[in-house]
């Protein structure tokens, strides 16, 4: 799903549990406009109205990081026919948050889909650990900026970069490219290496252990 070093895991989990946070101050200083609960919510004092700010603020970072855990806040809802039977298909209840109580769907599921993100990047910490004193991955990931950098262009002009990246000719040049990069990378790593080697006088003791290994 994500490939993340792990201070993006641990940001994002702060981020979650401040939405959250956020959320439940806002139903606790928030009415709805309708009876029965229905109808949408409004803050009902400016605790709830400073709730409702940062709610806004955060939720296209919020539904992103959501999404990119696996976890989709789509659902679908269907009204028991004794109060009106109203079918509501594919609800994004991110991006309806405040008009869930129409649809008698309770922001408790936001809550919930939240929470289950935050378990993915959880499970991910030490996963991400690794990745993060990885210089490998470093490495790859610098290939793979690299490759991006004309699609970008492409697709900063106003051009269909999607389709370019993904022709024959596009598929060739990162596999070109992606190697070349990745190979020019791993010399220069492996240089660093010998010269940090060398300033500590290491160079001959190395050389002594592998041929100690051959013997």
């Amino acid at each position: 799903m994500t490939d993340l070093p792990i201070w993006e895991c641990l940001y994002r989990i702060g981020v979650l549990k401040n939405f959250i946070s956020h959320l439940n101050s806002y139903n606790n200083h928030s009415e709805f406009s309708g009876r029965r609960r229905r109808g949408p919510s409004f803050a009902t004092d400016e605790d709830g109205s400073e709730a409702r700010r940062s709610i806004n603020r955060m939720t296209p970072k919020v539904s992103k990081y959501m999404l990119e855990s696996g976890n989709y806040p789509v659902v679908s809802y269907r009204e028991p026919p004794a109060i009106g039977g109203r079918v509501f298909p594919n609800v994004d209840i991110m991006q309806n948050i405040f008009n869930l109580s129409n649809m008698e769907i309770p922001i408790s599921m936001v809550i919930d889909y939240a929470e289950k993100a935050i378990g993915y990047y959880q499970d991910d910490l030490p996963k991400s650990f690794f990745r993060t004193i990885n210089p490998f991955w470093w490495l790859w990931k610098l290939v793979v900026s690299i490759i991006r950098i004309p699609f970008g262009i492409i697709e900063w002009a106003g051009y269909d970069s999607d389709k370019l990246e993904t022709s024959s000719g596009g598929k060739l040049y990162k596999s070109i490219v992606g190697v070349t990069v990745f190979i020019v990378g791993l010399v220069t790593f492996l240089a660093s290496i010998v010269q940090i080697l060398d300033s500590f006088g290491m160079i001959q003791l190395v050389k002594d252990f592998f041929q100690k290994l051959g013997n």
